[in-house]
């Protein structure tokens, strides 16, 4: 990946994609976040035979998987990423994050969020505002069309619910690169307050479901229809809520909704 293109001169975005940075520091950390997390309360995942599925169809395409998740804390990205197989092509994993300034609320913390720190790790900025998915997401789409892997959550940020909103992102990059779509649950991980966590209170997991062609989703074109990526997304969304379900960590309310079911 040599060859990546530069996308900023602002300093205080990354100029470009890297591989060697993300890929010696997820062999490094790997082991020893693993090994906490399991001690913290991580469960071994399920469905993992769909993740090597995934990379079976992936490199007959020639293309990227694309995790989709849903996101209900800040272990999540380590709960999905870390339970993937360690081998290459499939790690690292490039997770779509915010940029720093949305980080503040985490008020002295928010030094580990964004920034070089995240992107040290693969974890590259969507850039809000734009009003333009080619704009906003022109590292991860850069990845995923190089056979590589990345990571987004499907709502845009942590949520308390489950899955209430799917933002287009998600469509958009499989339209466009045409990569595989893993959808990925993450349960058990809602509305777990730190001090829960470190005390290993709570048992959380990754479950992975079927692999899922982009076509099947949206219209795979270069000319990307906004309201076709959405509902791609949404249609992301009832897989992953129907992983919750059948995991026995969401349930739904009378009026329709859903909500997380804490065990």
């Amino acid at each position: 990946m040599k060859d990546l293109p530069r996308y900023h001169e602002n300093s205080r975005l990354p100029r470009k994609v890297s591989l060697f940075g993300p890929r010696l520091l997820y062999h490094v950390i790997a082991r020893p976040i693993t090994w906490l997390l399991r001690k913290l309360g991580m469960q071994e995942p399920h469905g993992v035979e769909n993740i090597l599925e995934a990379e079976r169809m992936a490199k007959e395409r020639g293309v990227g998987i694309l995790f989709v998740s849903n996101h209900t804390n800040e272990i999540d990205p380590f709960v999905v990423g870390l339970n993937v197989p360690r081998r290459a092509p499939i790690i690292p994993i490039y997770a779509v994050a915010r940029v720093k300034e949305r980080y503040k609320h985490y008020g002295t913390a928010s030094m580990f969020f964004g920034g070089r720190l995240f992107w040290a790790g693969g974890s590259y900025p969507a850039l809000q505002g734009l009003r333009d998915y080619s704009k906003a997401l022109p590292f991860h789409e850069t990845v995923l069309k190089r056979g590589r892997s990345v990571l987004i959550f499907l709502e845009g940020g942590i949520s308390d619910a489950p899955l209430t909103i799917a933002k287009g992102g998600a469509g958009y990059l499989a339209a466009k690169t045409r990569a595989i779509i893993l959808p990925v649950a993450v349960c058990g991980a809602s509305n777990l307050p730190a001090r829960e966590l470190f005390a290993g209170k709570r048992r959380f997991f990754a479950s992975y479901g079927k692999p899922i062609l982009p076509e099947s989703i949206c219209k795979v074109s270069n000319d990307i229809d906004p309201e076709s990526c959405k509902d791609g997304s949404r249609r992301i969304l009832e897989s992953i809520r129907a992983i919750l379900v059948s995991e026995g960590y969401a349930t739904e309310n009378q009026d329709g909704t859903y909500r997380y079911i804490v065990r």
